[in-house]
């Protein structure tokens, strides 16, 4: 990226170690001011930055749409569990190598962990610091008390600056510079004196982690990364089938998928069993509302027709079936079942006022065209530019908009065709089986009791 082609980029944002740097850049707005795609300039990046800057352990760029359902972490991610952290670690860092080269459909992976930060441990003999009367956990507050400070309690400032204000109490900063100032730092005992942290703990420079993560009480570390070719299911697949299958772990360590695809397939389970306790609502609600079962079950034929057209439109596009897809869809079957209830609702009011059934199904049909046809073409037009032409702020969306779109074709239709059919199938079955029941063949010797009675 050329910053002087309209992007812009930040730097000294949000760093807090001394042997990390970050970088905030603004794209220009694709397909109008740059050609290249988000995800080539960050291959270019990675190259550049690889084969440019020396010692450079892990590089990795994450993409910060402008929405409030910007992900945190990378949506692609393998976790290696353990109880060493540094085993953990070498083995992510061989998984690492594994999606650099082998794993197909995946962007910029990287650790979630960097090992080789400079950190200083104070490592407190408990004997010594029981005999003056402290725990572990008291020697422990004091030192972080003076290193990074407390705040004190909220108190009001007098006239004339009328505000309210806190203090934070600490070491001053040329008393917290060193290792020796550690080392010098003074705790408070019992008895109102105090010593030096030397006195009670060992006190040492080492190199570690600069984020430890645990899973089930055991340490985790996670190699993540972006999919773009590929879907989030196969991309991942693509990195843990290799990584089960070069990989030869202890027992006890652990290698499976997390992230998105846990929580995707635990999405899955909770909405499909959400669906049909609500699929079942709905329709006793269509029961009472039209005090028919047959009538219920016409009305809810445009749900599943609904579904063949999202996920035949996800098919054609080469798109993934995840649970925002699913939201999208249930979201669009509240439009889709109100239209079919307007017009089944329009053929009983016909058919109350005496007209036959075939009259009724093709005047209401004729007279719900036009409000079924504005409301498909009004959602699919405001769907469509996310659809085709996403802006780089909306693409993550673009899935959403496919299944919907392809919901609102195939539901259109068949909510012109289909529920008009069925409702007049529906009725011959049911004429036909409420004959059947009154016929002599259930109730035999009822026609000709009644004639009789007729004669006496």
């Amino acid at each position: 990226m050329n910053p002087r082609s309209g992007g812009e980029y930040f730097t000294g944002y949000g760093v807090n170690e001394v042997n990390k740097a970050q970088l905030l850049m603004n794209l220009t707005i694709a397909n109008q001011q740059r050609k290249e795609t988000l995800w080539q300039i960050e291959q270019a990046i990675y190259r550049k930055a690889k084969a440019e800057i020396p010692d450079l352990d892990t590089l990795f760029m994450q993409p910060m749409a402008p929405t409030p359902v910007s992900a945190a972490r990378a949506p692609v991610e393998v976790l290696v569990k353990g109880p060493s952290m540094k085993q953990v670690y070498h083995y992510a860092r061989k998984v690492l190598q594994i999606a650099h080269t082998e794993a197909a459909g995946l962007h910029n992976p990287y650790l979630d962990t960097v090992y080789g930060v400079p950190q200083l441990e104070v490592d407190v003999d408990e004997p010594r610091a029981a005999a003056m009367g402290l725990t572990v956990q008291d020697v422990v507050g004091q030192v972080y008390y003076a290193i990074n400070g407390g705040m004190t309690q909220t108190f009001f400032n007098p006239p004339p600056m009328d505000y309210h204000s806190r203090i934070l109490i600490r070491y001053r900063k040329n008393q917290r510079r060193s290792l020796q100032d550690l080392r010098e730092l003074q705790i408070a005992v019992p008895g109102g004196h105090t010593v030096p942290l030397s006195a009670l703990a060992r006190i040492r420079s080492i190199v570690g982690f600069d984020t430890i993560h645990t899973y089930n009480t055991l340490y985790a570390a996670s190699v993540l990364g972006y999919y773009q070719q590929l879907g989030l299911k196969e991309t991942t697949m693509n990195l843990l089938v290799p990584a089960k299958m070069q990989l030869s772990m202890p027992k006890g360590y652990s290698i499976g998928p997390a992230g998105l695809m846990g929580t995707m397939l635990q999405a899955f389970n909770q909405l499909n069993s959400g669906l049909k306790v609500a699929l079942i609502a709905v329709f006793f609600l269509l029961v009472v509302q039209f005090r028919s079962f047959s009538t219920a079950l016409v009305l809810m034929l445009a749900i599943p027709l609904e579904g063949l057209g999202s996920i035949g439109a996800l098919w054609l596009r080469d798109m993934d079936w995840s649970p925002p897809v699913l939201w999208g869809m249930v979201i669009l079957a509240g439009i889709v079942l109100s239209n079919s209830i307007l017009m089944v609702d329009l053929m009983l009011h016909f058919r109350r006022r005496g007209a036959d059934r075939d009259h009724a199904i093709v005047a209401a049909s004729a007279q719900r065209l036009r409000p079924v046809l504005m409301t498909a073409i009004a959602a699919g037009i405001g769907m469509a530019p996310v659809a085709i032409w996403p802006p780089p702020a909306t693409a993550q969306f673009q899935e959403i908009a496919t299944a919907v779109i392809g919901g609102l074709i195939t539901s259109t239709m068949m909510t012109l065709i289909a529920i008009p059919v069925a409702y007049s199938l529906m009725d011959d079955f049911v004429t036909f089986v409420s004959r059947f029941y009154l016929s002599d063949v259930w109730l035999p010797g009822r026609r000709g009791s009644e004639k009789t009675g007729d004669g006496d």
